[in-house]
């Protein structure tokens, strides 16, 4: 009987313990929420999620229970769950016409609608999206009101697109046609980098279109890479997943003749490395070489995990001098830890001692500076000191 005792006793001491370690929420009762809200003068913080929503189990299990998401909800927030799909959450859910799972909702006391996002979220841009919720200048409730009572400024609708695209509701169309149309250029950092954000992968689109027609411009402000991606993804989209990789290849052709065979050779790079195993390395670091130096890329990483690539295949001297360059390419691009430790890497292959040592105690250094480890550093000049001189 006293081992019973005890064991109940731990339990009541415990079980507090770890309800603080979460959100503290109410369970399916709006009406409850609100009179607690009214009562703290506080926001209702409201999570709409489904029992069989993955993405609304991430939330629990890695943002709703971090102590810090934990701690400013609880100290800011009246909290509360609705299932739904399960008793009052089904007429809430038809009430604040809810489309996607999660749905998280910020309510007045009374159940206005101040602030809301839609799908999963990490904690950091939770966070963000509930301070917001808690300053009336930054509530999606404000901007709703102004555009409604008419301010169209360019700069508000910048601002305003860029909010719903944040929270990633479905109104964010229709304000970034708004905001183009103030605008007489579409060219300039600004209106490049607002088109990339707002576009999507729809071929048809006239902002997909008018990236197509002009991709010196986002080039320039956006980067080739990303570029590069969206397109791809926007004709993998087009095509479904019946499309071959031959007719990726001529739709490329097809939409940036004179950018073509540079995104190809990308690919193939970048399918070679996602592979397990390179079946010819000498292919792989001769096209690695061809495509540095003739296409010029401007992405260090990109560029040094070529290098590192050919480090950890290469099998010749002449694939390490390869790769030795490309590495020198990158740290032409940008000077850091990480290309410099692959420079040291591939003289300690090609046997340059000092070479090897003058890069990998430069990649130490660098890594200090930067705060990371350089532990694999550290162990790569052990083995670059029992080489013989």
């Amino acid at each position: 009987m006293g081992h019973i005792i005890k064991f109940i006793l731990i339990i009541l001491l415990v079980s507090p313990m770890q309800a603080q370690t979460g959100v503290d929420f109410d369970f399916n009762n709006l009406a409850r929420a609100k009179r607690t809200a009214a009562k703290e003068n506080k926001i209702i913080f409201v999570d709409g999620y489904t029992t069989w929503c993955g993405p609304c189990k991430m939330m629990d299990a890695e943002v709703f229970a971090n102590p810090k998401v934990a701690k400013f909800f609880n100290n800011s927030f009246v909290n509360l769950k609705m299932d739904l799909e399960d008793g009052e959450g089904v007429d809430f859910a038809v009430k604040y016409k809810t489309q996607a799972f999660p749905t998280f909702y910020f309510l007045s006391p009374e159940g206005v609608v101040l602030h809301q996002a839609l799908g999963a979220f990490d904690a950091k841009a939770l966070m963000e999206i509930a301070y917001d919720a808690l300053r009336e200048e930054s509530q999606l409730l404000t901007y709703q009101q102004a555009y409604e009572g008419g301010r169209k400024d360019a700069e508000f609708l910048i601002d305003y697109a860029m909010l719903l695209k944040s929270l990633r509701l479905p109104d964010n169309a229709k304000l970034t046609r708004d905001y183009l149309n103030t605008q007489s250029d579409w060219s300039g950092e600004v209106n490049s980098k607002f088109i990339f954000d707002n576009v999507g992968i729809d071929l048809d689109d006239d902002l997909f279109k008018y990236m197509l027609a002009n991709p010196n411009q986002f080039y320039d402000h956006i980067g080739r890479s990303k570029i590069d991606n969206k397109i791809i993804n926007g004709i993998h989209g087009s095509l479904g997943p019946e499309g071959t990789p031959d007719e990726v290849e001529d739709k490329i052709r097809e939409l940036l003749p004179n950018e073509s065979q540079r995104i190809i050779d990308r690919m193939y790079l970048d399918n070679l490395m996602a592979q397990e195993q390179v079946e010819d390395v000498t292919i792989f670091a001769n096209m690695a070489y061809f495509y540095v130096f003739q296409w010029k890329p401007t992405e260090w990483e990109f560029v040094n995990n070529l290098a590192w690539a050919i480090y950890e295949v290469g099998t010749t001297a002449e694939h390490f001098e390869r790769g030795k360059l490309i590495a020198l390419e990158s740290v032409a691009l940008d000077d850091n830890y990480f290309n410099n430790d692959t420079l040291g890497a591939l003289c300690f292959m090609l046997k340059q001692k000092e070479e090897a040592l003058k890069y990998a105690n430069k990649a130490i250094r660098l890594a200090e500076e930067a705060g990371v480890s350089s532990a694999s550093t550290q162990v790569l000049i052990q083995m670059i000191e029992n080489l013989k001189d």
